[in-house]
C-alpha cells in the first residue's frame, strides 16, 4: 500500500514538473502567456479577438491552488479511478489537487 502511495506522489508530482516545463518553454519562445479564471475563458478569447491578437494556442488547464491530503486508504482508490481515466482513450488529461 506505500508502494502506491508513493507511486500516486510521484505521478503527481511528475505532472506538476510537465506543467511547468511547459510554461517554461513557452515563455522562452517570447510569447504571450495569459492565465485567468477557467470561468473567463470565452471572455479572454473575445478580448483577444476584439485587440486583434490571434493566439497561437488556447487551451483550459486546471492548476491546483490547494492540496490535499487523503489517508493512504483513499490514495489506493483515487490511483485506481485515475488509472482507469487515462487509461480511456477518450481522455486527454486529468487533473488532481493531491497533496
Amino acid at each position: 500500500r506505500e508502494r502506491e502511495k508513493e507511486r500516486t506522489r510521484e505521478r503527481e508530482k511528475e505532472r506538476q514538473r510537465e506543467i511547468e516545463e511547459e510554461r517554461r518553454k513557452e515563455v522562452l519562445e517570447s510569447e504571450i502567456i495569459i492565465y485567468g479564471d477557467y470561468t473567463s475563458y470565452g471572455n479572454i478569447n473575445k478580448g483577444l479577438l476584439e485587440l486583434d491578437i490571434k493566439p497561437s494556442k488556447s487551451l483550459l488547464k486546471r492548476i491546483p491552488t490547494s492540496p490535499i491530503n487523503f489517508s493512504e486508504e483513499q490514495l489506493n482508490e483515487i490511483e485506481k479511478m485515475l488509472d482507469k481515466m487515462e487509461d480511456d482513450e477518450d481522455v486527454q488529461y486529468v487533473f488532481t489537487n493531491i497533496a
